[in-house]
């Protein structure tokens, strides 16, 4: 896990299909804020730090908190990535939504399989898999 999260903090996206810098190409990936709810261990989680840095997620044993990561994991990460499980026992759907400022990453799980989107703020993105593979 640790590796795949250090490589999106130092990954820099260089265009979206025309190979035009974007406005995300000088800086590192930075998550703004993630909510999760019924991934993994998770019931509902909103985080949506006050300032750019490092996010301390702490919490006593079998808590959620690698469900946490994991959840960022998935939303970013190719199908191969998901959790096996990842819809919480006992619920019927889960979702995790990224807002990485400029963009906004949408995964949800239901009984039947698993969707992405990928939002920008003038809309949504017609090949959000390719993307995320560029920007990964």
């Amino acid at each position: 896990m640790a590796p795949f999260l250090y490589r999106v903090m130092q990954t820099r996206y260089e265009g979206e299909t025309t190979g035009e810098e974007s406005s995300m190409s000088d800086h590192p990936l930075t998550i703004l804020g993630l909510e999760a709810e019924n991934v993994k261990r998770i019931k509902a989680i909103m985080i949506h730090p006050a300032a750019v840095g490092v996010v301390k997620i702490c919490g006593a044993n079998a808590a959620g908190k690698s469900s946490v990561l994991d959840a960022i994991e998935a939303a970013l990460s190719s199908k191969r990535a998901e959790p096996e499980v990842p819809i919480r026992t006992g619920e019927s759907n889960a979702k995790v939504i990224l807002d990485l400022g400029e963009f906004r990453v949408v995964r949800s799980w239901t009984e039947k399989g698993s969707y992405l989107s990928v939002h920008r703020q003038d809309g949504k993105l017609a090949k959000p898999r390719d993307f995320l593979d560029k920007l990964i």
